[in-house]
């Protein structure tokens, strides 16, 4: 389900203003519902590669999703859009 867009443009400069930025939606809506953010590539986004760095975190993950893969931005670039509907579309049927 979409949330909101906002202009973050503000933002957008540094990692720890997007963290906060991210951080303060997520408590917003909730840590246990939120299961995506989709960004872009830029360098300022390196931090939210973290997971696949963490393998204790990527397998409690992977646990908790049925082995889901997270999709790389870098292998995706454009696809990215199509792929995160097409995975919601896929766990919508399955409810």
């Amino acid at each position: 389900m979409f949330i909101k867009s906002i202009d973050a443009f503000e933002f957008m400069k540094t990692g720890d203003k997007v963290y906060q930025l991210l951080n303060s939606l997520v408590e917003e809506i909730g840590e246990k519902d939120v299961i995506q953010v989709v960004t872009d590539n830029g360098s300022n986004y390196v931090m939210a590669s973290y997971i696949y760095t963490h393998s204790m975190a990527l397998n409690i993950m992977r646990k908790f999703t049925n082995k889901s893969k997270l999709v790389r931005h870098g292998v995706t670039r454009f696809a990215a859009t199509f792929l995160s509907v097409a995975k919601i579309a896929q766990a919508k049927g399955q409810s």
